[in-house]
């Protein structure tokens, strides 16, 4: 048995099973020389793809928010016009998307700064997703993964991580990654066992070796011996057993009354190791506040955990409404009008482990104090997402970011925030948001609508 300690063990749990190595196979560039007048074709070529590509992303992005990133690199100008330039010099589309996601990847690999260095995969990621409708593969090489495995690969990225049928896996080992990659970040999430970055060791792994991924130790442990197997396949068991019985408390509806912030339910969610709500606790607001407008973020929204609302009519009359019929759509409800008022709420969680649920409510937490305003006193997010468009960039694109009226301004950290940098009265922060209003429909011709209710 050889026993190695692990820095990036990204679970507090167990597992033990045969390893399944997944080898990726390499593009090979052809090298071929596209006559000048076959490089427009070879142009649409590529176009195709990159709409084919975009509606796979479209899709996954509904359920992660990590796609939703890929969507914009998919379409991003610096990525389009190195290839155009590639296929008009007489590249093949595929050769051209190849040399591209190189060049992009290794500027990304040069930032200091981790998270962002990290990003040279999702580059590479989406160019690869691009490359497969170029040169399709027949077979999915995740369909023979056999149940109870050990997945050991150089790499996953999330386009890989969306094709695993993650039921049939106990654990994941890679050679290359960090705690910040996607694969990491899923398996805090999924509180699935996984050893991130092992390096050189990971030439130890061989097809059908016993390993055992011991997360709160921070081991690996290759063939183990019989006694050592039989322990850890033991508390995996008991690990199993505790999971099913919160599964069954876990099929009850939580119930929760109005005035109850949201924040305060996810954090009640957790720590009963209910998870559902952690898109959540990041939010400002009430729980009724949170039904009335579909409240949402980073690939959540209540509509996904909602089951029933009780609420009051105008004439004084209660009534209890499921979920299915409150008309809940995009930051709205059948309650947006005003005409009913928001007593109780009933939600549908699942049991998870409350660790794992934490590390993802940091996560988030993280990423809004990274790319929000959250030092000075705002609303949240001013605009609705027009469809097709980021109401961020296009305020940015139109030079607003900073522009200010009085006490109010448009952050200059994330634009699609109305910051209070000291005295701002109402009268401010609606005249600004008249201002951005209109000079975004006048340069963009994209009308953008408030998200943030105003009572008068």
């Amino acid at each position: 048995m050889l026993r190695l300690r692990v820095k990036q063990a990204m679970a507090d749990a167990v597992a033990i099973g045969r390893v399944w190595r997944y080898r990726a196979g390499a593009y090979a560039p052809s090298g071929r020389v596209v006559p000048s007048g076959e490089r427009p074709a070879e142009q649409s070529r590529f176009d195709a793809a990159v709409a084919a590509a975009e509606g796979e992303l479209e899709k996954l992005a509904a359920a992660n928010d990590i796609f939703a990133a890929h969507l914009e690199l998919a379409a991003d100008p610096m990525l389009m016009e190195n290839v155009a330039e590639k296929i008009a010099e007489g590249m093949t589309a595929a050769d051209a998307v190849h040399a591209a996601s190189g060049e992009l990847a290794a500027l990304f690999a040069q930032i200091d700064d981790e998270y962002l260095r990290a990003r040279a995969d999702d580059v590479r990621d989406v160019c690869h997703r691009i490359l497969r409708q170029l040169v399709p593969s027949e077979t999915d090489p995740f369909a023979a993964i056999p149940d109870g495995s050990i997945l050991a690969a150089d790499e996953l990225a999330p386009s890989d991580t969306a094709r695993i049928d993650f039921s049939r896996v106990r654990g994941v080992v890679t050679r290359h990654g960090s705690a910040t990659s996607h694969l990491a970040i899923l398996a805090r999430n999924r509180n699935l066992p996984a050893v991130v970055g092992l390096g050189d060791d990971f030439d130890r792994l061989d097809d059908g070796t016993i390993v055992v991924l011991d997360g709160p130790a921070g081991e690996l442990l290759i063939a183990p011996d019989e006694h050592t197997a039989a322990e850890y396949r033991r508390r995996m068991e008991e690990a199993e057993a505790r999971s099913a019985a919160a599964d069954a408390y876990a099929s009850q509806p939580v119930t929760t009354r109005d005035g109850r912030a949201l924040a305060v339910l996810a954090n009640a969610a957790q720590g009963r190791a209910l998870t559902g709500l952690e898109f959540a606790s990041g939010i400002p607001g009430s729980v009724g506040g949170g039904v009335v407008m579909n409240a949402g973020a980073y690939g959540g929204e209540m509509a996904q955990v909602l089951v029933s609302v009780t609420a009051l009519d105008l004439d004084g009359s209660i009534q209890t409404i499921p979920a299915e019929s409150c008309g809940l759509g995009y930051r709205k409800s059948v309650f947006s009008d005003g005409q009913r008022l928001v007593l109780e709420a009933r939600f549908q969680l699942s049991s998870g482990d409350p660790s794992a649920i934490r590390a993802r409510m940091d996560e988030l937490a993280a990423r809004r104090k990274e790319k929000q305003p959250l030092e000075y006193p705002s609303a949240g997010s001013m605009f609705k997402r027009p469809e097709g468009y980021f109401a961020a960039a296009l305020i940015d694109q139109c030079g607003l970011k900073g522009f200010a009226v009085g006490g109010a301004q448009v952050s200059e950290k994330h634009a699609g925030f109305v910051v209070n940098r000291g005295g701002a009265t109402c009268a401010d922060v609606l005249e600004l948001v008249r201002q951005v209003q209109a000079r975004v429909q006048e340069q963009t011709g994209v009308a953008l609508e408030m998200e943030v209710k105003v009572l008068r």
